[in-house]
């Protein structure tokens, strides 16, 4: 049987000496290119590497010397730093890394002290909430350690000393949020703490300010999903507190959303 030929006529399985040579050369540059990329990968990774045995490194000198001083300008830029690498960090893998080192040192325990030692330096306790916030995670038991050694309390004390600060009561419900997310810890603090009563307030207070309002709904909402726990809070003053967000905010619908769907739990 004759060979299938081209639309010029040549065999279609005859390869020219030239196009021999054209096709060995590009799989050698495939080669090299392949090559090229798996070094790049390496390097990377290396890279990588290096970063997060320095990150570990600062980590561990920032918590186990740090935190230690008794020097507020010192603790504040150790805080800042603490929080910078808990929080800036490039991808999920390094952030956990960051939790879970910092944890691990007993950061929690040390933060706690120091917010609980400088309760009157509002910076010291900014600092030491949005640091608390940055260290909770998904791990259950870094969100129930964090709370025996005083995180949840700590923050509650900065909520009541420094009420009229933004930026902290913001990040403070935040990591309220966080914490409570564990069910011991939300019985904890609906049952145990005046928690509950401080973010009321603090809606009142910043009622104009949609992150604080979208923020504590939103702890509202989660907190009135433990079954438990609907009938301890004050459902008068919740229920209140968020009718009055969602009046307040015809034009924001996730806080209207937030609102409705605390409403409806805490009354089912």
């Amino acid at each position: 049987m004759a060979a299938k030929t081209s639309k010029t006529g040549a065999s279609a399985r005859h390869v020219s000496p030239i196009q021999s040579i054209r096709v060995k050369r590009e799989r050698s540059d495939d080669e090299e290119e392949t090559r090229r990329v798996a070094q790049r990968t390496n390097e990377v990774e290396e890279d990588s590497d290096e970063a997060a045995a320095g990150a570990k490194a600062e980590m561990d000198e920032l918590v186990l010397k740090g935190l230690l001083s008794n020097n507020e300008d010192a603790l504040f830029e150790t805080l800042e730093k603490i929080d910078t690498l808990l929080y800036d960090r490039d991808d999920e893998k390094s952030q956990k890394e960051a939790q879970s080192d910092f944890f691990h040192l007993g950061g929690h325990t040390l933060v706690a002290k120091v917010m609980n030692t400088h309760l009157k330096c509002l910076e010291i306790q900014r600092l030491g909430v949005y640091v608390l916030a940055d260290a909770c995670s998904d791990n259950a038991c870094v969100k129930k350690f964090i709370t025996r050694a005083g995180g949840m309390q700590a923050i509650l004390a900065a909520m009541r000393r420094h009420k009229n600060d933004a930026s902290l009561i913001r990040y403070a419900i935040i990591a309220l949020y966080y914490l409570t997310s564990l069910e011991d810890n939300a019985v904890l603090f609906v049952t145990k703490t005046d928690g509950v009563s401080l973010v009321l307030d603090c809606m009142k207070t910043f009622s104009d300010n949609d992150g604080i309002v979208s923020e504590a709904c939103d702890l509202l909402e989660s907190l009135c999903k433990y079954e438990q726990l609907r009938n301890k809070l004050d459902k008068a003053k919740v229920g209140t507190s968020l009718m009055v967000a969602y009046d307040n905010n015809e034009d924001n619908e996730e806080i209207r959303m937030l609102t409705k769907g605390a409403i409806t739990l805490l009354f089912e």
